[in-house]
């Protein structure tokens, strides 16, 4: 009663009330106010790093994938240059044998040496061709793979913006439904 007396068609305030009120009024907007931007920075905030992730993930892969390709090359780089050193030793072997043997042996010896050489010559560009082969095949299932991969990411995207559209649809339909049930009571 001190605060405020009613009148037949008013309501009269003493001197500060009506600022006091419109203070408390503000205060409670701007509370909700950061309560709404406090929810939106976080889902947005929550998406950014579900996008970092999702790149970080498929950067991971690309890298193992990249280091599993130049291992296997080392390997192969190994393999081929400890065949090119035996076959070197096995020459220069056959070579000293030929020479101990004489002229008609060392013939045929090169002959065969030769013969030799040439196919695994043809073996070598035949494995070379196998190897670049199943690298494209490889590389072509792999596109394929991350296609498929884009696809569904696009129709997880394209779920989640329907499931938001549905939320904010339920939570409007929601404060209809409210404000109709208070009208009526």
């Amino acid at each position: 009663l001190e605060m405020f007396q009613f009148g037949k068609t008013k309501l009269f305030l003493k001197g500060g009330q009506l600022a006091f009120l419109e203070d408390l009024r503000t205060k409670k907007r701007n509370d909700a106010a950061t309560v709404i931007q406090k929810h939106i920075r976080s889902s947005i905030e929550q998406l950014k790093f579900k996008r970092c992730l999702a790149a970080a993930t498929i950067l991971q892969a690309h890298y193992r994938m990249k280091a599993a390709q130049s291992k296997a090359q080392e390997k192969r780089k190994l393999k081929a240059s400890t065949i090119i050193q035996r076959y070197i030793r096995m020459w220069n072997e056959r070579s000293t044998f030929v020479l101990q043997l004489g002229r008609e042996v060392s013939v045929s010896i090169i002959q065969k040496h030769i013969r030799m050489w040439k196919i695994a010559s043809a073996f070598s560009t035949y494995l070379e061709k196998i190897v670049i082969t199943q690298s494209r095949w490889r590389g072509a299932l792999a596109r394929k793979n991350y296609q498929k991969m884009k696809k569904e990411a696009l129709k997880a995207a394209n779920l989640l913006q329907e499931n938001r559209k549905l939320l904010s649809r339920v939570q409007t339909l929601e404060s209809e439904l409210m404000e109709q049930s208070s009208t009526f009571i």
